[in-house]
């Protein structure tokens, strides 16, 4: 049977659904009915076992049960709270800068284009910046507030808690992410319109040291025409360098610019927001079990949410078969026993490995998703 989110679920309607456990039960409710002084020893036999099979199908519902709700989640209770928190603070500051970024349009956004374009250095030059910054959101987990430590925290954390948290912040929050936000446009600007310059200028120094070793071997012959031709040479590609070098310090100093004006932007309002963010979801479509399912609203829904057997084909036979061996609802050990935890906690590391990822724009939606 395939690992899969009803598989639990089938093996209870399978093994200890009502249609056994009645039939059970109402065999043994007959029997019982015979004084015990006028059974037979074929009865008496049959009811010890009617009631050990009744007994050892609750014990194992219970253990599918405890299974379905909790085979996921490490042992380390403050591990999955943890990631939970985790989780929360990105979210909320994902929403955080996605305001910064509708503040910022059309203004001083389009300001920024224009400049860049009136440098008339590459086409490009404006959507570089455009796409840095529409993207500022990426820059979640780099800027701000780290999240709280769940193991200090008496009770979970609400989007008020960490709104305020994260409004702390702002003036900080606001520089970080347009300084990241910088330094993403900077390196297409600097592999477009700089790197080549920098080549040129390697290049043309280079020819320059070889003609001079030219030289050096011609000595004291009398060959004036061959060192003339050399030394002309020379001049033209000393010209050319300095006419590189003139230009590599003139496109330096233009891109430097403009990356100074938005590096130096201020937004004050920004410093306001935490009414605003307080009252915003402290999850988001993200944090979704499967990107159709409403996300969780608190901690603890989305501790209880990754903590339920809800397996994924993509994380292997170990990690699957963990919670199920752990509970002893297998007829032998699959996986060592010492791996058992660690597959489940590897789950719910990568589990919000992936979240971070999609957040910083390097997945486009976790990979259990369908």
């Amino acid at each position: 049977m395939t690992a899969t989110g009803d598989l639990l679920p089938k093996i209870r309607k399978q093994y200890v659904g009502s249609d056994l456990r009645d039939r059970y039960e109402t065999e043994l409710r007959t029997l019982e009915k015979t004084p015990s002084d006028e059974r037979t020893t074929d009865q008496t036999s049959r009811i010890l076992k009617l009631q050990t099979w009744s007994e050892e199908l609750k014990a194992f519902e219970q253990k599918l049960s405890q299974v379905e709700t909790t085979g996921f989640s490490p042992s380390d209770a403050q591990k999955l709270r943890q990631f939970a928190i985790d989780d929360a603070t990105l979210c909320l500051k994902v929403r955080w800068l996605r305001k910064l970024m509708d503040v910022m349009q059309p203004e001083p956004l389009e300001s920024w284009k224009q400049t860049a374009q009136e440098t008339k250095l590459h086409p490009d030059f404006p959507n570089w910046i455009e796409e840095a910054l529409i993207h500022l959101d990426h820059h979640c987990s780099a800027v701000g507030t780290q999240p709280p430590d769940a193991a200090k925290l008496t009770n979970d954390p609400t989007s008020a808690d960490l709104a305020k948290l994260i409004c702390k912040e702002a003036k900080s929050m606001v520089k970080g992410s347009l300084s990241l936000a910088c330094q993403r446009w900077w390196a297409k600007f600097n592999e477009t319109l700089l790197v080549p310059l920098r080549q040129q200028i390697k290049d043309a120094t280079e020819d320059t040291k070889q003609l001079k070793d030219e030289l050096k071997q011609l000595g004291t012959k009398r060959d004036d025409t061959q060192r003339d031709e050399i030394n002309n040479r020379l001049a033209t590609l000393k010209a050319e360098i300095k006419d590189l070098k003139a230009e590599l310090e003139q496109r330096t100093a233009t891109g430097s610019a403009i990356r100074l004006s938005i590096e130096t932007w201020k937004c004050p309002e920004a410093e306001t927001w935490e009414p605003w963010l307080s009252s915003q979801p402290l999850y988001d479509a993200i944090s979704s079990l499967d990107g159709r399912r409403n996300p969780p609203k608190t901690v603890a829904e989305f501790v209880a949410q990754e903590s339920a057997y809800v397996p994924d084909l993509n994380d292997g036979v170990r990690v699957n078969i963990a919670p199920l061996q752990k509970a002893g609802l297998l007829a032998a050990e699959v996986i060592a026993k010492k791996d058992v935890e660690k597959a489940i906690s590897d789950r719910a590391e990568w589990r919000a490995d992936e979240r971070r990822w999609c957040r910083e724009g390097k997945l486009p939606q976790p990979g259990w998703w369908k």
